[in-house]
């Protein structure tokens, strides 16, 4: 891509993080999502389908739980950003028949690689797929259930740089024949619109319809200060101006500003990943799975928990946050920030 990208700047000037960003990851013949599968044989990074099965399962557990408290009715299920189809193989292979039968399916992805690979997996007789949420939300007319794992983190964000002339918009420019930023500067602020427009779509669904939306990334509680733009390449920290379209290129998620654009909902969380999925029940699906494992499936089982639950891993840097209809009970897996909440109100 840099043959194409390089030309493409040096005719404007320079292009904003955002639009380097969304030329990197979507551009139709170069982007990273849309050409290849990068979960694949040789992937660039590890989510946590991708690490045991058990994560899907225990999402499996929360939807199921929140659907027989909401009485059990028909629902449509949507999972926006469903990679390999990991995550919907795995839920569909635990929950009960009847919320089976009581559920149709919805995929969207941008990738039409990545569609070919869902499809092999995910065998729901109505599964259905599309490339926008809007889309496939406009064909749920009533209760949905929304999954988002590792999305918003994948969105184009601003970066705004203080400067001596106050805060300016950050951009990539060709500098000596070669990608650099632009203006200089080390105070970084940043900004995700699409964040806050999927939130909309998100919240204005479940205000109408009820249900609830599940999101699962890594990052923060804003507002903050710094820079957390960065590449990955075969597992490792990889320049973020150098091979683009070659790497993949993720900012962290300020959920502050998810759970400010979220309207006339109930919000729960964001939880640590770790404590959520503990109250699920992922110890005693654990243990299941070991009664009938060979050694080396117990070594695989133990170091899946490690990734999914220690503090050091995914358990605390990856946060799970639910949006609601006003109606619809509060899921399984939020029973810390409830707590959290009464401490608050009781201080």
């Amino acid at each position: 891509m840099l043959h194409w990208l390089i030309p493409y700047i040096q005719e404007r000037g320079s292009i904003s993080v955002y639009e380097y960003m969304e030329l990197c990851l979507y551009h139709p013949e170069f982007g990273y999502y849309t050409t290849r599968n990068p979960l694949g044989g040789e992937s660039d990074f590890l989510t946590a389908p991708e690490t045991s099965q058990m994560f899907g399962e225990m999402i499996g557990v929360c939807l199921q739980d929140l659907w027989h408290r909401m009485g059990e009715p028909a629902v449509h299920l949507v999972e926006v950003g469903p990679g390999q189809g990991t995550l919907m193989q795995d839920l569909l292979r635990i929950v009960p028949q009847d919320f089976l039968g009581a559920m149709d399916l919805h995929l969207v992805d941008v990738s039409p690689v990545l569609m070919g690979e869902q499809q092999k997996r995910i065998t729901h007789p109505n599964a259905c797929w599309y490339k926008t949420l809007d889309e496939a939300l406009k064909k749920c007319l009533g209760p949905t259930f929304i999954i988002a794992n590792e999305l918003y983190d994948a969105l184009p964000i601003h970066q705004q740089v203080r400067t001596k002339d106050g805060w300016q918009e950050r951009c990539v420019a060709v500098i000596d024949g070669a990608l650099d930023f632009t203006p200089e500067g080390t105070t970084i602020k940043e900004h995700c619109p699409l964040a806050q427009t999927y939130m909309g779509l998100m919240s204005d669904h479940m205000a109408q319809y009820g249900g609830m939306a599940l999101c699962i990334d890594y990052g923060y509680v804003g507002p903050a200060v710094g820079d957390t733009l960065q590449a990955l390449r075969q597992h490792k920290f990889h320049d973020v101006l150098k091979d683009p379209g070659q790497a993949d290129l993720t900012a962290h998620v300020d959920f502050g500003a998810l759970m400010a654009a979220a309207k006339c909902v109930n919000v729960f969380g964001p939880v640590a990943q770790g404590r959520f999925l503990f109250e699920l029940g992922i110890m005693l699906r654990a243990e299941g799975l070991k009664k009938n494992a060979t050694f080396v499936q117990l070594q695989q089982i133990d170091r899946a928990l490690h990734r999914l639950l220690d503090e050091g891993q995914m358990g605390e840097l990856f946060k799970v946050m639910a949006i609601t209809g006003e109606q619809t009970p509060m899921p399984a897996g939020f029973s810390s920030f409830l707590q959290e909440c009464n401490t608050v109100h009781h201080m």
